[in-house]
């Protein structure tokens, strides 16, 4: 992938007009697109978006796998610089992650959890929750402690919401104990335990509530 775009005087203004002439090699196509894509990430994030998903149309043949990741991980930041597209933020994160499967645990990791609090922050919980469980099945997620413990939460919310109660309080459990030894995280981990305690309560709330109903039924 280039490092250092041409001046702008030398770009394309429309990366619909990049291609490569019949029977080139693509390669020359792709690297057009990502000096394209690179020069405008930041400045025309949808114009780099339509870049990149060309490259990445023409890539599998082209580019190795793990350089295809990247290309996938680059989506991934030009669709979340654009307001808005957060079914395509997170559908985008999900490819991204699987790109990356069998290359970097970390990376695939990191993309799925991108996914997920996309989800989780739209209120989409049961989405987020599968993508938070497997998420923080890999042991290498590459964030700090605190930042785990609050994936566990936002997990263990999504579970609430689904009311999968006992689920939830283990995963609040989870997030304490990364940090029940960290001196800065004893608001969290004291509100994380809070929440445990609470979703167990939920569900032994609902066994009674449930209990009763049958009990109800048979009468």
């Amino acid at each position: 992938m280039p490092s250092r775009p041409r001046d702008a005087a030398h770009r394309p203004a429309d990366p619909q007009r990049i291609a490569a002439a019949p029977g080139e090699d693509p390669c020359a196509e792709i690297a057009a697109l990502l000096e394209f894509a690179t020069s405008r990430l930041s400045t025309d994030p949808a114009s780099a978006e339509s870049a990149l998903r060309r490259a990445a149309v023409l890539a599998p043949a082209a580019l190795p796998v793990e350089q295809l990741a990247r290309l996938h991980s680059l989506i991934v930041t030009a669709v979340a610089a654009q307001p808005g597209r957060d079914l395509d933020l997170a559908a985008a994160a999900v490819r991204a992650a699987d790109s990356w499967h069998g290359l970097s645990v970390a990376d695939a990791a990191h993309h799925t959890l991108v996914a997920a609090r996309t989800h989780y922050r739209a209120g989409r919980h049961r989405e987020a929750a599968a993508l938070y469980r497997r998420a923080l099945a890999h042991p290498d997620i590459p964030y700090p402690a605190p930042e785990i413990a609050i994936l566990h939460e936002q997990f263990g919310e999504c579970l609430l919401a689904m009311h999968r109660y006992r689920a939830a309080a283990r995963e609040f459990t989870a997030g304490a104990r990364l940090v029940a030894d960290d001196p800065e995280s004893r608001e969290l981990c004291a509100d994380l335990l809070g929440s445990a305690a609470a979703a167990r309560a939920s569900a032994g709330l609902r066994r009674v509530i449930v209990a009763l109903a049958r009990r109800a039924r048979t009468r």
